[in-house]
């Protein structure tokens, strides 16, 4: 043990550089729960011969590609170029093993892409990391933005992405154009989906155009993500599209956003009752990012533990900020394993067959 931490000190002191930092890091943590870390006989409830422990799997976890990054760099779109975070595989592997996070499904969810070619580029992008990497990444297929017109295209990015990369899912924006995910332009790509089962991870866009007089223009794209959660939720509640297509497995990112709090305010505003209501809003999945005790305990009461998706937003925010020390996301699952980390991986696992396969596979050799 000490050898390897000598030979580690030592290669750093000669390269001093931080990509190999990273990779050592990364490689070392890999060994310590490989041969170090006391094993366990299941994997939630899978009897594995090797009997390793899985760790977090992270759902709400961004990637930033190549082909986006030259895409706006091609185009002037300086910033753009500035607002994005650093990313690489190596930063999300790095961040990954600091947190005891064992798998991680990427997606990318920065900005709505109408061109189809770009979105191929980058679902091909991520299905190589996946190949590279089976029991660290799956990931959710970018489809290009959708409207009335882009129908076709959409289905056919679909159609690619699940009979040739085997995709784990897709990743839909709360709006397009202003538009909520419960209005009928989206009930040919929800009826495709429905079809193929699919798991759908929903992320929030805001109106960044929106007129403002607060001081900090940050503040209500900040602030309205939650929002914005809530909003296409209760689209897709009050249009009826949960009880349509019922094969759905939506995951709300950010908690739910603001859905454990209004749900009240949603039963006298629909022709529904109360029940039906609440049952309809149950059916949606949480990735959760709360680092307050209180909203965790909220969340978790209203969607249920079996419901309960960890998320950490790498690379943005806060957790961004602290990817080196890891702080808010070791308090988020130091809090949430106290309660019901093994419910939460339980079902995750129940929405990602091919995970389970592969670390069935993987903790096998």
């Amino acid at each position: 043990m000490l050898k390897i931490k000598a030979r580690k000190v030592a290669l750093l002191r000669v390269f001093g550089n931080i990509t190999v930092a990273t990779f050592l890091s990364y490689r070392f943590q890999e060994f310590r729960l490989r041969y170090i870390t006391p094993r366990r006989r299941s994997i939630i409830g899978i009897p594995l011969p090797c009997g390793r422990k899985v760790g977090k799997i992270d759902t709400q976890h961004q990637i930033i590609p190549p082909a986006y990054l030259n895409y706006i760099t091609e185009r002037s779109e300086v910033g753009k170029v500035l607002q994005s975070p650093d990313w690489s595989p190596e930063l999300s592997l790095s961040f990954m093993a600091q947190n005891s996070i064992s798998t991680s499904i990427l997606s990318f969810a920065y900005a709505p892409l109408h061109e189809s070619t770009l979105c191929q580029e980058i679902n091909t992008y991520a299905y190589k990391l996946r190949l590279q990497y089976p029991t660290k990444f799956g990931f959710f297929a970018t489809l290009p933005s959708i409207d009335e017109a882009s129908i076709p295209e959409v289905l056919s990015c679909i159609k690619f992405c699940y009979e040739n990369l085997d995709a784990d899912g897709v990743t839909l924006f709360t709006s397009y154009e202003g538009k909520y995910l419960g209005e009928e332009v989206f009930w040919p790509v929800f009826e495709e989906l429905n079809r193929l089962h699919a798991v759908i991870f929903i992320y929030p866009i805001t109106n960044s155009a929106m007129p403002t007089t607060l001081t900090d223009s940050s503040i209500p794209q900040m602030v309205d993500l939650a929002h914005e959660i809530t909003r296409t939720a209760c689209s897709l509640i009050c249009s009826n599209t949960m009880s349509i297509y019922p094969n759905l497995k939506m995951i709300l990112s950010h908690s739910g956003g603001t859905l454990p709090y209004v749900n009240g305010g949603i039963e006298g505003s629909v022709n529904k009752s109360a029940a039906d209501v609440r049952r309809e809003a149950r059916l949606f999945y949480a990735s959760s990012m709360d680092t307050n005790n209180a909203d965790m305990e909220i969340t978790e009461s209203f969607f249920g533990s079996e419901r309960m998706m960890c998320g950490s937003n790498f690379p943005f925010g806060e957790v961004r900020n602290n990817l080196r020390k890891g702080e808010i996301l070791r308090r988020l699952m130091h809090e949430s394993e106290a309660r019901s980390t093994q419910a939460m991986k339980e079902a995750t696992l129940k929405l990602f067959p091919r995970l389970q396969q592969e670390l069935e596979k993987g903790y096998q050799t």
